[in-house]
């Protein structure tokens, strides 16, 4: 019986002392929550972006196909505006790529007990990671502004 509860109590023990280890702060997992909203949001308009411009490229081939269109000098000014909302699109696009080639990733709770580098740094502390994410928020609201103002 002795044996039993000094066997329980080393278990609990270390069950205990994993769980606390692997506990992130409210900083961390506010900066996560943000972190995953961004990625998501991203993902989200990125594929807007795609379809609209499919739907572009559409009305373009539409347009090509009219034998009419060079005599008629309001379709040649829908095929220019068409093709020019078509390249700003496509610069929108490679910006949110570059947004997120540029944004430094949190990596996951799993990564980081596997040994995973923290991107931050060794010596970042919590409120610096937020500080970072929050300010890949704003770069990314002020993107996605500018984005949603385009496809109108």
């Amino acid at each position: 019986m002795n044996k039993s509860v000094k066997i329980f109590s080393a278990l609990f023990s270390i069950a205990l002392l994993v769980a606390c280890s692997s506990a992130e702060s409210e900083l961390l997992k506010q900066a996560r929550t943000i972190q995953n909203g961004l990625i998501k949001s991203q993902t989200q308009l990125d594929s807007t972006i795609n379809v609209t411009i499919n739907a572009y490229n559409k009305k373009i081939e539409t347009l090509s196909a009219d034998s009419t269109l060079m005599k008629d000098s309001v379709g040649i000014a829908s095929f220019e505006a068409t093709q020019q909302k078509i390249a700003e699109l496509g610069q929108y696009r490679s910006q949110l790529a570059d947004w997120v080639e540029k944004m430094t990733k949190l990596p996951s709770v799993e990564e980081l007990a596997k040994g995973v580098e923290n991107p931050f740094g060794k010596d970042a502390n919590d409120q610096t990671i937020l500080k970072s994410i929050q300010t890949s928020q704003d770069e990314f609201n002020k993107l996605k502004s500018e984005i949603e103002t385009a496809l109108q």
